[in-house]
């Protein structure tokens, strides 16, 4: 986990998430310790999370997370491209690559699926809510996601998923 950027290990929003399999037969990522329901409760450092055979650990993005630089205030969101990749071969569908270039050297991983990626920004203004975007375009094939860009870290009590996997050709 020494590629997540270290103002984000540093953070208090710490969890680890499990995969389990549900009735419909597919897999799911399910927080354990701290959740939705106790979310006032401190969380952990990243160091500080046991990550099972199964899982990895998960961001909170409750609220909205306030980072100062250089004396300005920013919201960290976390944008999760999703239906853009093709794990096998890696390759990236033209509108994934182009948002990714919008954020420069901000930074981005693969998903645990190994399908999309997981963009970080500091942003200054954010609206309270912003729709996942749908977009329109078929997925790589053999993935069975659908293409979208969904938004995390504008109020709602939730957690991400993180690798540190960074996304490939970024140092």
């Amino acid at each position: 986990m020494s590629t997540i950027p270290k103002v984000l290990q540093d953070l208090d929003q710490w969890i680890r998430w499990d995969v389990e399999v549900g009735e419909d037969g597919k897999s799911r990522k399910k927080p354990r310790g701290k959740t939705s329901e106790n979310i006032g409760q401190p969380w952990s450092k990243v160091a500080d999370v046991k990550i099972g055979p199964e899982g990895g650990i998960g961001f909170r993005t409750s609220g909205r997370t306030i980072i100062a630089v250089e004396g300005v205030d920013y919201t960290l969101l976390a944008f999760d491209l999703d239906g853009c990749r093709c794990p096998k071969v890696g390759i990236v569908k033209l509108w994934a690559t182009e948002f990714l270039k919008l954020w420069g050297d901000s930074f981005a991983e693969v998903t645990p699926s190994g399908t999309g990626f997981r963009q970080w920004a500091l942003v200054r203004d954010v609206p309270e809510r912003v729709p996942t975007v749908k977009v329109a375009e078929a997925a790589p094939e053999g993935v069975d996601k659908t293409p979208e860009v969904e938004t995390f870290g504008t109020g709602r009590n939730r957690y991400v998923t993180v690798t540190g996997d960074k996304r490939p050709g970024r140092s």
